[in-house]
């Protein structure tokens, strides 16, 4: 059985050849940890990278500075996008907040957060926890 790694609609690598599906996983995060997913260049002024998890991108404004995103979500500092003076700075924040929300994720306290993202952890969004509460009674008739 062989894995390949690589978007679907562009060419993929092969991962490894592994003899069982339980084999299968492990095979391609080690794969992914010994080659990591490299930023690509769109132009002069953006870049992207397409992780496990998230699509990440970092691009130039009109002033000459660099933003960071998340799944088109700026990467903040006091609730404001974050201007960094170098390409590879807002790579390397943008890498370092790549699992920010996600559940288990270690925290990187450095007053970079993202929008919370509903889709990676609803508990992020208080309307998310009462539509969920609202549900679980009217399916469950009490909370677990």
């Amino acid at each position: 059985m062989t894995a390949g790694v690589g978007p679907l609609d562009r060419e993929t690598t092969e991962a490894g050849i592994v003899k069982s599906l339980d084999d299968a996983i492990p095979a391609f995060l080690a794969y992914y940890e010994r080659y990591p997913v490299r930023w690509q260049r769109l132009d002069t002024n953006e870049y992207w990278k397409d992780t496990l998890n998230v699509s990440l991108r970092v691009e130039r404004d009109e002033q000459g500075d660099w933003l960071a995103y998340r799944d088109n979500y700026p990467l903040l500092r006091d609730g404001k996008p974050v201007r960094f003076a170098t390409c590879a700075d807002a790579q390397r924040a943008a890498h370092a907040h790549e699992l920010d929300l996600f559940p288990g994720a270690k925290v990187v306290d450095d007053g970079l957060s993202w929008l919370p993202d509903p889709e990676i952890d609803w508990r992020s969004i208080p309307h998310r926890v009462e539509a969920r509460a609202n549900w679980q009674r009217s399916a469950f008739g009490s909370l677990p």
